[in-house]
């Protein structure tokens, strides 16, 4: 009587099938879990069709979720929203935020020249990264980038060498910077998503949230400045124009004729963070303050009522 033969499965390929299937799971998972990566870019809250902005991403900071999404990840000048890495890459850099740095004649002359914002620092004043630092942030002073630029690194081309290796760090894949004011320039881009995941970034660094939260600073005294200099954030009258005192707490103008407005702001309400970043409103003048219209629009119409 023959016996008879038993079929035996291979399970080798069953396994290996599962794997990759349980990897392509993990691949999904891993890029939704932070909302700046991958294919949750795509996803876009309702309303918002009155925006100004050419581009938005505003993300709830504790739960993940993106609250609003605009061109997100169209590539855009940014203006001074640039100082957020530059103060972000100084702080990184410095070792110490009481070292010391003496303006040179040149820097403020450059500055004049172009017409940018400054702190208003003057040729051979002696000020610590600190003041160099509140000087970036709170009245975007061109004058500071430079002087910290030239303090980190000797010149500030290889300053922004330092710049775009830590975007790379970052994942900031469609971000290019080429200098440390943000001043109009085609290969100083970014867009609404790498800059949120900067200023993400940046808002976990202690330094850096102390900096962009205050509303002003005094810095210390000098032979040039007897009484220092009062550094006020660009933020504070807006704020209060658009009626977000106690929601704004923090963030970053920028403006150029190229750029438009563009605004990054972090606000703290009943119980949860959000940031918004917003490029590219207005039609090239400085006034109405319409990224500040978005952001009301936005904090106050649609999610944090």
């Amino acid at each position: 009587m023959a016996k008879k033969t038993e079929k035996k499965i291979d399970l080798i390929p069953l396994f290996i099938i599962l794997l990759a299937v349980s990897f392509v799971l993990f691949l999904h998972w891993y890029n939704n879990r932070v909302p700046w990566y991958g294919e949750a870019l795509s996803a876009s809250a309702q309303g918002g069709e009155q925006l100004s902005s050419h581009s938005v991403l505003m993300i709830d900071l504790d739960d993940g979720r993106i609250c609003y999404a605009k061109n997100q990840n169209e590539r855009l000048p940014i203006a001074s929203l640039t100082k957020i890495m530059t103060a972000l890459t100084v702080i990184e850099k410095c070792g110490s935020l009481d070292a010391e740095y003496a303006f040179t004649e040149d820097i403020i002359d450059r500055m004049t020249a172009s017409h940018a914002s400054c702190a208003g620092f003057e040729a051979g004043e002696t000020v610590s990264v600190r003041d160099l630092l509140y000087g970036i942030m709170l009245p975007s002073g061109g004058d500071a980038a430079l002087g910290a630029a030239e303090h980190i690194a000797g010149d500030e081309e290889t300053f922004v060498t330092l710049m775009n290796r830590r975007a790379k760090s970052l994942g900031m894949k469609n971000t290019h910077f080429s200098d440390v004011t943000g001043l109009d320039d085609t290969d100083n881009y970014s867009t609404a998503a790498d800059m949120a995941l900067l200023f993400s970034k940046a808002l976990e660094n202690e330094t850096f949230f102390e900096i962009v939260t205050a509303d002003r600073y005094l810095t210390s005294a000098t032979e040039q400045h007897k009484n220092g200099i009062l550094l006020e954030s660009t933020l504070n009258e807006p704020v209060k124009e658009y009626a977000l005192e106690g929601k704004i707490l923090g963030g970053k103008t920028g403006y150029t004729t190229g750029a438009g407005l563009c605004l990054a702001s972090y606000a703290e309400v009943e119980g949860h963070r959000y940031i918004l970043v917003t490029l590219g409103a207005g039609d090239g003048s400085k006034y109405p303050s319409y990224h500040f219209e978005d952001a009301a629009i936005l904090y106050d119409e649609y999610y944090l009522t």
